[in-house]
């Protein structure tokens, strides 16, 4: 036993050293990538082709030792554990041909011909689709490295029941049936020679096996020397809960032994079908993007792993019970301001909800049920929320009312003055404050200010309403920063319902 904790704690050593130092290689390498395509592009002066020629041999080896780099890297973040899987329903020969697209210029000059088998219709798999890429890229990469000239790569998808089956072939120089078993360890080469520049790092077929094998698919090779070599990795084709159930499990037996929290986070699109039809089929499927692109700015941490789907994102994340409130509604914030964006006003909507382990549930199955069960539908609970109003006229208070009552809203209070505001604020805080800056007895500004030194009330949403211009230095800096949204006088009435439905 202590044997096997001398090991471990050398093994730890020995990845966090391979981490720093291939972190502290980037910025020495960066400079020299930088310079060196400085030089190329003739900017300090011109080269005669004796040192071009020089100078592509130096770029063409940082690029070799930026690639090594990234693979110690990866290999380091494999074995302490470090890499989580981001996965979403992913179309596999869509992945495949993007790879293809980007390699396939580096057949130019060989002659080599590539041949795709796909099926007709799409085959989804939950993946990582940037892992899953990875492993491509390795794999053809491979293919076209040791194929000569007027050879062929064959890449082939099938479906084959449970599973999704992968395959590279080429028609290269092959491999030794001695080799084969141990073409997927570190650093190995076996003998496997290509042309000038084309070594690798030999991680690559490493990296792809603890790739798949995180995604609990296989991967192996079949080869005959001097006839090819076919490299064929499978998927599991299992569905969204099972894949879902199966990561849940995986967290849980995590968190149990970090004695940490997690929780799961879902957003919603309902009806779908309606919602695809409102905004069309493109702007529906990238409602879920800006979320996606900002997840780590929402999450304020980097350990989250997301499954998405069409009308789903549903992301599980190291957050107890108290931070999960907090990040439940900053993702419900990112939706709706991406929804406002493309010009939809949330006539169909979307639902969230989110459950913590062990708060809620010590497993898989409760846990998600309660994330399900918790979901609310947000335009439902929108409609339902205070409104009150300020302003010294009695007409625009009822044409007020009259707009939002036509946009579904119903729970209003409101005010003459800014004395008045306050103390029925005091009685009852209301979910949104639209407000007019101009007031008899105390300014709207004053009104904000008072309510941004009480911690009760300092996050109300407010809306100013105004006929003249807002005077912002007149504004403490507390509430310059938050960036009060103003609507002016007479209104724009799709303006006014589109910044209401965004702050309340």
């Amino acid at each position: 036993m202590r044997a096997n904790e001398v090991l471990k704690r050398l093994n730890q050593i020995k990845s966090d050293f391979v981490s720093t130092v291939s972190h502290e290689l980037r910025t020495p390498l960066t400079t020299m990538k930088e310079f060196t395509s400085i030089i190329l592009d003739e900017i300090p002066g011109k080269l005669t082709k004796e040192q071009k020629e020089y100078v592509d041999i130096i770029e063409g080896n940082i690029d070799r030792l930026a690639r090594l780099i990234n693979d110690l890297l990866d290999i380091s973040k494999i074995e302490s554990g470090r890499i989580e899987l981001k996965k979403a329903l992913v179309d596999i020969a869509d992945l495949a041909n993007s790879v293809i697209s980007i390699l396939k210029p580096e057949t130019q000059g060989k002659h080599i011909e590539f041949k795709t088998l796909f099926p007709a219709a799409a085959l989804n798999v939950y993946a990582d689709p940037d892992k899953i890429v990875q492993v491509f890229t390795n794999l053809i990469g491979n293919a076209i490295k040791f194929t000569k000239e007027f050879g062929e790569i064959t890449v082939e998808i099938k479906d084959a029941k449970e599973e999704v089956a992968c395959s590279i072939a080429d028609t290269g120089i092959g491999i030794a049936p001695e080799n084969l078993d141990k073409l997927f360890g570190k650093f190995q080469q076996l003998g496997r020679e290509a042309n000038a520049g084309a070594k690798g790092t030999g991680l690559g077929l490493a990296i792809s096996k603890e790739l798949v094998e995180m995604h609990k698919g296989r991967i192996w090779a079949e080869s005959k020397p001097g006839k090819g070599s076919k490299f064929i990795f499978t998927l599991p084709k299992h569905g969204k809960e099972d894949t879902l159930r199966e990561t849940i499990e995986e967290k849980i037996a995590g968190a149990k032994k970090e004695n940490k929290e997690f929780s799961i986070f879902i957003i919603r699109l309902d009806d779908y079908s309606e919602f695809e039809e409102e905004l069309g089929k493109d702007k529906a499927q990238k409602v879920f993007l800006p979320a996606l692109a900002g997840l780590e700015e929402v999450m304020r941490s980097g350990d989250f792993l997301t499954i998405r789907s069409k009308d789903e994102i549903i992301v599980l994340a190291r957050a107890n019970k108290q931070e999960a409130s907090g990040i439940s509604a900053r993702f419900k914030r990112k939706i709706k301001e991406h929804i406002f964006e493309i010009g939809a006003q949330l006539k169909k909507g979307f639902s969230y909800g989110y459950a913590t382990y062990p708060d809620d549930a010590d497993n898989a199955k409760d846990l998600l049920g309660r994330a399900n069960k918790s979901c609310v539908q947000e335009r439902e609970a929108r409609l339902k929320k205070a409104i009150m109003i300020v302003d010294d006229e009695p007409e625009l208070r009822n044409l007020l009312k009259k707009i939002l009552r036509a946009g579904g809203y119903s729970n209003f209070s409101e005010a003459g003055n800014g004395i008045e505001a306050l103390e029925k604020i005091k009685t009852a805080i209301p979910d949104l404050l639209m407000i007019d800056m101009k007031l008899p007895g105390m300014s709207g500004y004053e009104v904000i200010g008072m309510l941004k030194e009480d911690a009760q009330t300092k996050d109300i949403p407010v809306l100013i309403m105004s006929g003249y211009a807002v005077e912002i230095e007149k504004l403490e800096e507390y509430v310059k920063k938050k960036a009060i949204p103003v609507v002016g006088k007479p209104f724009n009435i799709e303006q006014l319902k589109k910044l209401v439905n965004y702050l309340l």
